[in-house]
């Protein structure tokens, strides 16, 4: 996860793609997730992670949009099943 919130504070302010990210992690982590959607959401993370990918992070900016980009498709990919999941396992906010 350190990894994840390292690059994700690299990457910027990107709203979106960030959440996403870390509900795909969630979900990629939960005991109940199928091995063959880990697989898919895995390989995702694996060229997410990678500092060679097409687009190298040592470009700024451009260097993470391929890596946005596949968070978006493997969001579209899954999104009924992470929407759901992500409502079941929503934490309650505090009531302060």
């Amino acid at each position: 996860m350190e990894k994840l919130d390292r690059k994700i504070q690299r990457a910027g302010g990107v709203g979106k793609v960030l959440r996403t990210l870390k509900l795909m992690m969630d979900y990629f982590r939960h005991p109940e997730t199928s091995l063959a959607k880990k697989l898919m959401v895995g390989a995702g993370f694996v060229y997410f992670f990678l500092p060679t990918d097409f687009v190298p992070d040592l470009i700024p900016l451009f260097g993470y949009v391929d890596d946005a980009a596949l968070a978006m498709v493997i969001w579209k990919l899954f999104s009924k099943e992470l929407e759901h999941f992500e409502k079941q396992n929503r934490k309650p906010k505090d009531s302060d």
